[in-house]
């Protein structure tokens, strides 16, 4: 179109693309937005600044923009150009939380593209070098899961074959990792990703230290009676060593209740 083809051109010129983002924004805000053409532009000179998305994130127009692209179609190539430099920006910034405006971004890649999204994560939390990230990526994907959207999609039922499948690849961080950041139950039961990181690699002592841990956070129900109760089932654990663990922790849990 005549609109697409003038923004192309002002494309050309230095430091324009901020000033074409909000020439279009007025086409994106509205509920009837159905350009193909601009959206492929646009997807195109996103995908050419994928290294520049620790500087771009936090621009009202750019967010939405790529909101819109990412939600609007499958946009694979997208997703993957821009996964890295999203997670750089999460372990780089000094930010503890994530802002509205990536934590919406973030949300959608997990939900749409998951397997490209969790492969440039992981590859950032796949070495003991690597634990700042993880800290980083702890804090604002698994920490207070009461409120956190994260541990919910990163280890639902369609999901969890892949995560377990990276864990077990990397199972000198990995189960502990994994542990930090899963949901705690699902209903009134542990969740099926703990009983998996139990069965599996239940003798990792950094494992039960971390589920040790999701006890005693806002994950976790409210009483210690109640966390009790939770992990009652797992005094009967095929490996000694969770069910040692779990025996001690209900007696911790019942002296401090």
């Amino acid at each position: 179109s005549e609109a697409v083809g003038l923004l192309a051109r002002i494309l050309t010129l230095p430091d324009s693309f901020e000033i074409v983002m909000h020439m279009a924004m007025s086409q994106y805000l509205s509920s009837e937005h159905n350009n193909p053409e601009m959206d492929e532009l646009f997807e195109e000179e996103m995908i050419k600044r994928a290294g520049d998305v620790d500087k771009l994130i936090n621009n009202s127009h750019y967010s939405h923009i790529l909101r819109s692209l990412l939600s609007g179609g499958k946009r694979e190539k997208l997703a993957g150009a821009l996964a890295k430099g999203i997670f750089d920006y999460v372990v780089f910034s000094e930010d503890t939380t994530l802002r509205y405006e990536v934590e919406s971004i973030i949300k959608l890649m997990f939900e749409k593209y998951f397997e490209s999204t969790w492969k440039e994560m992981s590859n950032l939390m796949s070495s003991k070098n690597d634990e700042g990230s993880f800290v980083k990526f702890y804090l604002a994907f698994g920490f207070n899961m009461l409120h956190n959207p994260f541990p919910a999609l990163i280890f639902s039922k369609e999901n969890l074959p892949t995560v377990m499948d990276w864990c077990k690849n990397h199972s000198d961080v990995g189960p502990y990792q994994l542990m930090a950041l899963t949901p705690l139950t699902e209903g009134d039961k542990l969740s099926e990703s703990v009983m998996m990181l139990l069965d599996n690699y239940g003798s990792d002592k950094m494992v039960r230290t971390a589920l040790s841990d999701k006890l005693g956070t806002f994950s976790s129900p409210v009483t210690h009676e109640d966390r009790a109760e939770l992990i009652i089932p797992l005094t009967k654990h095929r490996n000694p060593d969770v069910s040692t663990w779990a025996t001690l922790e209900i007696e911790r849990l019942k002296y401090y209740g």
